[in-house]
């Protein structure tokens, strides 16, 4: 985000006040105000939406949010800066990194002084809306600017304004929203905000406490999911969540996707995620009759284990989507899905990988994009599990040059592979786990 300013129409370096008479009676917001009004709900609820990554919690509306009024001063938002009571649902967030002054695609164009000031002041209500607070991790001077101004002359009113060069350095500003959790005692005013009381308590049964956290005691693991386009990411995430086999075609993944493009051309272009729960043997996910939301999936799998997988792109177009994917929720293990079909024998079957050459066109005809993405996945340090996919399109051949390559490339990078071979005998089904697989696998983690 390049910056927060606050949600008005007016140039910072250009506005003039003048003293206005007390109003007795409050009258309707003007349409510059109304404007901000809106803009400040715009930017609250994409807030919300990033500290609701995460989390496992997703109910929250944002229609449940309560924006404070502004004031008819476009300039003073001081009074909306107390924080509110923290929204049900963002206990467990991990917060939200705003790096303000640098564009979408990165680049450092820094702000003023005034102007980041302004953002910060925006940030500051917009958190305190949700019941957060800002901090300021970095300042950072990034380079210098300058301007010109019109210096009106009040002696001699024929004369030409003077242009005035004006010089500036710029700032780039790295803060963090995370949850409020300091003591303070709430009311509800007549406007249904929630407001900070400026009585303290004067005995033992008005005593202040934080708000509960309310943690879940229930064990949870972050994995997210990572590879080249159609490699079967979205199928396996989709199979995993609601028990239902893929037909080649998408069946398996087509709940997880958010955009029509995304349907109509089988390629994840967004971040999606899914919850899983694990108790003793059995899985919780939408196989079941009675899971509907991931609040059943928690409740279910109490004091067991939740897994929280995030699929995410592989095509080069949105490497910046993969990256989010790789570092955006500190996931505790990463799955790297790699296709074992020879994508050139079996590139007219359904399901089959696509060739480097079909992806990046003539520029893609000397490029590997199953190692670029396991060179990656190493240089990261993270724990990683490779799963081979595409089995059933998969050759003898096909299957021994692609685990070749893998265990190659582990061993160059100084690590120790281990393999697990599909369990033999029936599949014991979408709702729990064969004790000889969970035996396997705890043996061979134990082991490393």
């Amino acid at each position: 985000m390049s910056t927060l300013s606050s949600p008005s129409s007016q140039d910072p370096k250009s506005v003039t006040t003048s003293a206005r008479p007390a109003k007795p009676n409050p009258t309707a917001l003007s349409a510059s105000s109304q404007s901000r009004q809106v803009r400040l709900q715009q930017l609250t609820t994409q807030l919300l939406w990033r500290l609701q990554q995460s989390t496992s919690y997703h109910a929250l509306n944002a229609k449940d949010l309560i924006v404070p009024k502004l004031p008819d001063d476009a300039a003073d938002l001081s009074q909306a800066m107390t924080p509110q009571k923290t929204l049900s649902g963002l206990e467990e967030c991990r917060g939200a990194l705003y790096e303000i002054g640098v564009a979408d695609d990165g680049t450092l164009v820094g702000l003023t002084k005034d102007e980041m000031d302004e953002s910060i002041t925006t940030l500051r209500v917009m958190a305190a809306t949700l019941g957060c607070r800002v901090e300021i991790l970095r300042h950072v001077i990034v380079g210098d600017c300058e301007w010109l101004e019109t210096s009106e002359l009040v002696d001699n009113v024929s004369s030409q304004p003077a242009q005035v060069k004006r010089q500036a350095r710029l700032w780039v500003v790295e803060a963090l929203v995370t949850p409020d959790f300091s003591p303070r005692h709430y009311h509800q005013d007549g406007n249904g905000d929630n407001r900070q009381e400026a009585q303290q308590p004067t005995g033992p049964d008005e005593s202040v406490f934080a708000p509960s956290r309310g943690r879940s005691t229930t064990d949870q693991l972050r994995i997210t999911l990572t590879g080249p386009t159609t490699s079967g990411k979205s199928t396996l995430l989709g199979t995993l969540s609601t028990g239902t086999l893929d037909n080649g075609r998408g069946k398996s993944r087509i709940s997880l996707f958010k955009h029509r493009h995304e349907v109509a051309s089988g390629l994840t272009s967004s971040v999606a995620q899914e919850l899983i729960g694990y108790k003793d043997h059995a899985i919780f996910n939408y196989s079941q009759d009675h899971v509907e939301s991931w609040m059943d999936i928690h409740d279910s799998a109490e004091n067991g284990r939740l897994v929280f997988v995030s699929d995410s792109a592989g095509h080069p177009r949105y490497r910046r989507t993969i990256l989010r994917g790789l570092f955006g929720w500190a996931p505790q293990w990463t799955v790297l899905c790699l296709g074992a079909d020879d994508a050139e024998v079996s590139s007219s079957k359904d399901g089959a990988s696509s060739t480097a050459n079909e992806v990046l066109g003539m520029a893609g005809a000397a490029v590997d994009l199953a190692k670029a993405h396991l060179e990656l996945c190493l240089k990261l340090n993270n724990p990683l599990v490779i799963a081979i996919t595409k089995l059933d399109l998969a050759t003898k051949t096909s299957m021994q040059r692609t685990l070749g390559q893998v265990l190659t490339h582990i061993k160059e990078a100084g690590r120790v592979p281990k393999i697990l071979k599909p369990a033999g005998g029936p599949n014991q089904g979408w709702t729990e786990i064969s004790p000889g697989d969970l035996e396997r696998v705890k043996d061979a983690i134990a082991d490393g």
